[in-house]
């Protein structure tokens, strides 16, 4: 057999093509170290560079096009890939910028390229892999732990039946604020007096949960926290509701003042403001949007609500820490999950046409009709008309 007949038919990606010269470079990684006012030096080996190969070749024929037009989709597509070496067999290497192709009028029907292709190693470095929803809910989790510590510290149970009025009084102040903030929420959960305050739902009333600080703090998480399972459909809806309680309880009429009942009361109002704070992060980091602009938005939100909770009422210690590090990881899922959406693009309609036309016109697909009407409910009254003057949000795929 001679050395003719062990050549391989060369191409890469699958793309063929003949060759007339392969030029393939080694790379021992050796440097030499010199010295001023020294003669001589010494070498260190450090070890070998990936391998490089380069092949001049042609595609030739009537209808060499064909062929160059496969060679060119092959050396656009990025990544790395299959070279078919004709010397050196099948190599996995990614092509060297630039890739040349040259045609001329005096060598019709023939497209010449020489390309140059490096050896592709593996990568032993450590890789990110994408956990930030998982980091968010440990920090939801780390810091509903901390607020909770925290009130368990401040709220002080001590000669109760002195303040069972009071308590009493604010815990109902607490379910009242919270039940009117989600009023329009009541098609995914009981009103908040049936959560926090009946026994069938948690088995105690308000004078046990007062005297139990740790299992208020586990109701309130549990209940705001529990938003975030209401689907993407109520994650506006949700974190508008939090906002309002994140607003504390307000004041509380009544009939004494002592130390003990104001420290209580600052105690109660922090534990739904962080309650609240901490349930928009829950909520907005496990939702699902349609739109990358309604992801960052929620993202805005909730840090907004969180930076409240941190800073402007005081947090310090564990919770400061156990708040900063929830934000910077709502920050990091709610962004990494904007970046897998489309943009809203913003359509003034100058003349009023039927949802279809208006899906074919600017979407390409007149079957995505139902879902700009159901982005934009508030401009489009009826399917068939959408009005001249309207300002229509469509999803910019």
């Amino acid at each position: 057999m001679g050395w003719k007949d062990t050549l391989r038919k060369a191409s890469w990606r699958g793309a063929e093509f003949y060759w007339t010269d392969a030029n393939t470079t080694f790379d021992p990684m050796v440097v030499v170290h010199k010295y001023p006012q020294r003669r001589g030096g010494w070498s260190e080996d450090l070890g070998l560079g990936p391998d490089e190969f380069e092949v001049v070749g042609y595609v030739l024929g009537a209808d060499y096009m064909v062929a160059r037009d496969a060679l060119i989709k092959a050396i656009k597509e990025g990544g790395p890939g299959t070279l078919v070496h004709p010397t050196m067999g099948e190599k996995t290497v990614v092509l060297k910028p630039p890739a040349r192709i040259q045609e001329s009028t005096r060598e019709g029907g023939m497209a010449r390229f020489t390309l140059v292709f490096v050896e592709e190693g593996e990568n032993r470095y450590p890789t990110e892999t994408a956990i930030s929803a998982t980091a968010a809910a440990d920090a939801v989790d780390a810091a509903q732990v901390a607020v909770a510590e925290d009130f368990d510290r401040n709220f002080d149970t001590g000669g109760l039946d002195l303040l069972e009025s009071d308590a009493a009084q604010a815990l109902l102040n607490v379910a009242g604020v919270i039940s009117e903030s989600m009023g329009a929420l009541r098609h995914v959960m009981r009103t908040v007096e049936g959560v926090i305050l009946t026994t069938s739902a948690i088995g105690a009333g308000p004078l046990d949960l007062i005297r139990d600080a740790r299992s208020l703090a586990a109701r309130l998480a549990a209940l705001f926290g529990g938003l975030a399972s209401g689907g993407s459909g109520t994650a506006s809806s949700s974190l508008s509701a939090l906002s309002l309680i994140s607003g504390g309880i307000g004041a509380i009429k009544t009939t004494s003042a002592s130390a003990r009942q104001d420290t209580n009361r600052a105690a109660l109002d922090l534990l739904v403001r962080r309650s609240a704070a901490i349930g928009a992060a829950a909520v907005a980091a496990s939702a699902g949007y349609s739109s990358r602009d309604d992801a960052i938005a929620a993202r805005d939100h909730a840090v907004k609500l969180l930076d409240a909770a941190r800073i402007d009422d005081g947090a310090t210690g564990k919770v400061f820490a156990a708040l900063t590090d929830l934000r910077a990881a709502t920050v990091r899922a709610l962004t990494d999950k904007a970046g897998t959406l489309a943009s809203v693009r913003l359509i003034e309609m100058a003349e009023s046409m039927p949802s279809v036309l208006l899906a074919y016109r600017e979407l390409g697909d007149a079957t995505r009709a139902a879902e700009l009407v159901a982005r934009n409910r508030a401009r489009i009254w009826h399917p068939l008309f959408v009005p001249a003057g309207a300002t229509i949000e469509v999803l910019n795929d």
